[in-house]
């Protein structure tokens, strides 16, 4: 009697797993859809509303600080928040206007970066003239963009750099780019003749 017990508890547990799995690749689902969702009402005459609609898509779908119980946990949410709207504002994006820029939460300005070094990722890196260009525009002059094999984005959220460069965006995926919970965001308008 015992060993039917035990076969009814693992049946009833795999039970329980497969409906977790199919509800991860269904929440999957859900989170591609929106995303191609937002792609295509960015290209229709709906774009402006479409950046508005990703900020609160995206601010709603990510974790509450309440729920997360370590610092990792922090990290990790901040990290898939800013993946995603990193994703979005690329895939929206046909030419470049803007250079979105994380900081540390104790810069309150472009200018407090003046002579630090800001991390930016290769795939950034081409623009880095540009970048520097409007840096300096803004009011942070003598700043180093300086690349590595760690991602920006870590590089941030782990205390290594003051600030850092997420993506270069067309100025409606900029607009949509949401706040970042710890961090300040700055939309940084690259000029005219350095794009």
């Amino acid at each position: 009697m015992s060993q039917l017990a035990r076969m009814q508890q693992q049946r009833s547990r795999l039970k329980r797993d497969a409906a977790r799995h199919r509800l991860r690749g269904l929440i999957g689902l859900l989170i591609t859809a929106c995303i191609l969702a937002a792609a295509f009402l960015s290209q229709s005459s709906y774009g402006g509303a479409a950046a508005r609609w990703m900020r609160q898509l995206i601010a709603a779908s990510s974790l509450t600080p309440k729920k997360l119980a370590a610092t990792d946990s922090r990290a990790r949410a901040t990290l898939e928040q800013v993946t995603a709207a990193t994703a979005v504002a690329d895939r929206v994006t046909t030419a470049t206007a803007v250079a979105i820029l994380m900081a540390r939460p104790e810069i309150k300005s472009v200018s407090d970066l003046t002579g630090r070094s800001i991390a930016i990722d290769d795939r950034q890196s081409a623009a880095s003239s540009s970048v520097r260009i409007a840096m300096a525009a803004a009011g942070a002059t003598e700043i180093q963009l300086t690349t590595s094999q760690t991602k920006a984005i870590d590089r941030i959220i782990g205390g290594e750099v003051p600030a850092s460069v997420l993506t270069l965006a067309s100025p409606e995926a900029a607009e949509g780019f949401p706040e970042i919970a710890g961090f300040k965001i700055f939309r940084i308008p690259l000029s005219r003749s350095a794009r």
